[in-house]
């Protein structure tokens, strides 16, 4: 009998798939191919009629004359066209008045050839007509092109078809050949722990479940079938615990690799070994003592103690004792764990439990911090508005005038204060304005002089007075905390800090060790010191938060972490350079200002600027009575006409009446009835051109707040910078 030639399920799939796919491509190619050839023959042909049109339109006046000459002149401009092979003209009676081409009409074959006919009409009125025959060449040309073009393409994308359907077979196919490969290295080798993978929720998925199952069964039965002891060697050398078996005199008589890795000991010294020679906490070992005097296989103990490595050390371990009987005879198996990094986890815990702690009470008195920030604010704010008004009033040269300095000194302080106090509870904002770098970069000189020891040589090159938009505070932070790196650098060697300031304008892109500066102008702030280095590795990672290289307790890890992200908030770029025994630089790059008036301190402004231009109308609203009256004294002094209010409803009830009488709405932002925001949106709804100031005394609730056509100020404000604001926002309206 013949036997039968096998083909696999993945052979089958495949031919059916390609072969299905391939006769689709090639159906579809000959509809292509009929389609095109049927529609490039019809514009053919209608672009041969056309041409017949244009030489009957030329042909009018010799057939209306009887011109057979003109006629065989315009049927000779055909001949740029070869594959017309003869034309001729004939009158309204069929006489032929011109002929072209060296065939005959009467050789023409329509089954060879493409004949079309066009009639000749002169205002209604029949003259003749035309008849073009044409061979047709590029009809056949355009089907051998269609041809080859649809065929390169069936082949392609015949191939792709093969691809494909090779790729699902082997998709669809693979889980049947792997539960086929399975099943014959169990039969090869006999391991019954080998499982099939169910990949997918199908009917192969069933049949690796049921496999799976089957060989669950077989391997329980086999399992059943092994000897004691070869079973409790697998448990034992692949329990993740030490373990420990020993007689109730304590002697070992069996231990796991674990054992022996945990205590340094190899497996034959551990045999010559008993109990007391690892057990390094006494208290623990006579709780161990009680389950050998009373073997009870029922009742398992838990006990804590330390077990002594070979090198003398200590560690933490929880034991757990049981009593196992072989032949008669008790034994005692202990599963010892190491605690270790438990232990390391409580300690960790309640440490975390104390930072929580430590941070909630932060928080809480950062929430205190920032509401007596508020309140201190408004307080400064008359305080320096009212020394101010006396200043004015005051001679320069008189005791009263040296004293209001002070208080106004007192007051700058006081401010600084409550800055400081909002750093503390994180509502700190960046009161970013145009600074002179310089000046910030020679006040921190003097300071790092004072504090660096005199073995590190300072030295300074300054030589750019330029503006930058930045929070002097911030970059005075910058130059402190390189600096203070690099003495920590040379504190053991001495050396040379070198600071400079200049200004540079690339009109092109410009790379900084490995950061790319982009075109501009810049003043670029450069630190350079002499100390050690770094290394490759090092400079890749200072600037991440809590990496530090000093010694523990000597660093944060957040000062270079804190400068990089001054620099980015400045939209600058900063550039390290060190190798180790060539000291480090730091090149810091700084947008500069141009020189805009509208950008330059308001502090800068000339008091004649200060003043009112056409004695424009202000609502001023703060619900604080000395506010009120010190905002009124300075607006008036200044030429202002000011009308106060006490809350915003008060001011929205009137200026609602006729808002265009006003030119200028000043407000507090937190006050009752209704707050600053809400008064300026509703006046906004009536007049969006209306100009808003909002002061506020907690920074907090105007950081971040730019609304076009609003100007969030932070009390307290000096009178220039309060007067300043109010001629900038007419001046923008």
């Amino acid at each position: 009998m013949r036997r039968p030639v096998f083909r696999s399920i993945k052979s089958k799939l495949f031919f059916i798939i390609a072969g299905t796919a391939s006769g689709a491509v090639l159906a579809v190619a000959f509809l292509c191919y009929w389609q095109i050839c049927s529609i490039y023959r019809q514009a053919y042909r209608a672009d041969l009629l056309n041409q017949a049109a244009i030489v009957g339109a030329n042909s009018q006046a010799a057939l209306s004359f009887g011109i057979p000459e003109d006629a065989r002149d315009i049927l000779a401009t055909l001949g740029h066209r070869p594959s017309i092979i003869g034309a001729a003209i004939f009158d309204n009676y069929g006489k032929r008045l011109a002929a072209f081409g060296a065939l005959k009409q009467t050789s023409l074959l329509r089954g060879d050839f493409l004949k079309v006919r066009y009639d000749i009409n002169r205002l209604g009125k029949a003259l003749g007509h035309i008849e073009l025959w044409d061979n047709m060449r590029p009809i056949a040309i355009f089907k051998t092109r269609a041809i080859i073009s649809l065929a390169l393409v069936s082949v392609l994308l015949i191939t792709i078809c093969v691809l494909i359907a090779g790729k699902l077979c082997q998709v669809i196919t693979r889980p049947a050949m792997e539960l086929t490969a399975l099943t014959t290295r169990i039969a090869a080798d006999g391991d019954y722990d080998l499982r099939a993978v169910v990949g997918a929720d199908d009917e192969i998925g069933l049949l690796a479940r049921s496999f799976n199952t089957m060989l669950d069964t077989i391997a329980a039965r086999s399992e059943r079938l092994r000897t004691s002891e070869r079973r409790f060697r697998l448990l034992v050398e692949q329990g993740v615990d030490a373990f420990f078996l020993h007689d109730m005199k304590g002697r070992f008589v069996d231990v796991n690799q674990q054992a022996c890795l945990s205590l340094g000991y190899s497996r034959e010294e551990l045999l010559n070994m008993t109990v007391a020679d690892v057990e390094a906490d006494p208290a623990s070992r006579q709780a161990g003592e009680k389950i050998w005097d009373r073997p009870d296989p029922g009742q398992p103990l838990m006990v804590e103690g330390r077990h002594r490595r070979r090198d003398g050390s200590t560690f933490p371990v929880e034991v757990r004792l049981g009593v196992f009987e072989d032949s008669g005879r008790h034994y005692i198996m202990g599963l010892a764990r190491d605690i270790s990094e438990r232990m390391n986890a409580l300690k960790d815990k309640h440490t975390l439990e104390l930072q929580i702690q430590q941070a909630q009470k932060m928080e809480a008195i950062g929430t205190l911090a920032g509401g007596i920030a508020h309140d201190f604010n408004n307080i400064l704010t008359a305080i320096m508005g009212y020394c101010e008004l006396a200043i004015l009033e005051v001679e320069k040269n008189t005791p009263l005038y040296g004293h209001l300095q002070q208080v106004k000194q007192a007051g700058k302080r006081a401010i600084g204060l409550i800055r400081q106090i909002l750093t503390f509870s994180r509502k700190n904002y960046q009161e970013v304005s145009p600074l002179q770098i310089s000046l910030i970069v020679k006040e921190a000189l003097k300071l790092l002089r004072a504090s660096i020891p005199t073995t590190i040589d300072i030295r300074q090159d300054i030589q750019t007075e330029a503006m930058v938009l930045a929070d002097p505070t911030q970059i005075h932070q910058v130059m402190m905390n390189i600096c203070t790196n690099a003495y920590y650098a040379m504190a053991d060697s001495g050396g040379t800090l070198t600071i400079s300031l200049k200004e540079v304008d690339y009109d092109r892109p410009v790379n900084d060790a490995g950061e790319e500066v982009p075109p501009g102008r810049y003043v670029v702030l450069t630190i350079t010191d002499t100390g050690p280095g770094m290394s490759r590795e090092t400079r890749k990672r200072i600037f991440e938060p809590y990496f530090t290289t000093k010694e523990k307790g000597k660093g944060t890890g957040l000062g270079l972490a804190v400068v990089h992200g001054i620099i980015e908030s400045c939209h600058g770029r900063i550039g390290v350079y060190s190798e180790p025994g060539h000291g480090t630089t730091f090149n810091i790059y700084l947008p500069a200002l141009n020189g805009d008036p509208e950008q330059l301190l308001v502090e800068k402004n000339d008091e004649s600027e200060l003043h009112a231009r056409q004695a424009e109308r202000v609502v001023f609203v703060d619900d604080e009575e000395a506010i009120r009256d010190l905002a009124v004294q300075f607006l008036t002094q200044a030429g202002y006409r000011v009308t106060t209010f006490t809350n915003g409803l008060e001011a929205w009830e009137a200026m609602r009446t006729d808002i265009t009488a006003w030119d200028l709405l000043i407000t507090d932002l937190t006050m009752p009835e209704m707050v600053g925001s809400q008064l300026a949106s509703l006046v906004k709804t009536m007049r969006n051109d209306l100009p808003v100031i909002i002061c506020s005394g907690n920074n907090a609730e105007v950081n971040g707040s730019h609304n076009k056509g609003i100007i969030y100020a932070h009390k307290p404000l000096s009178r220039r910078k309060f007067l300043a604001l109010t001629a900038q926002a007419l001046r923008k309206s």
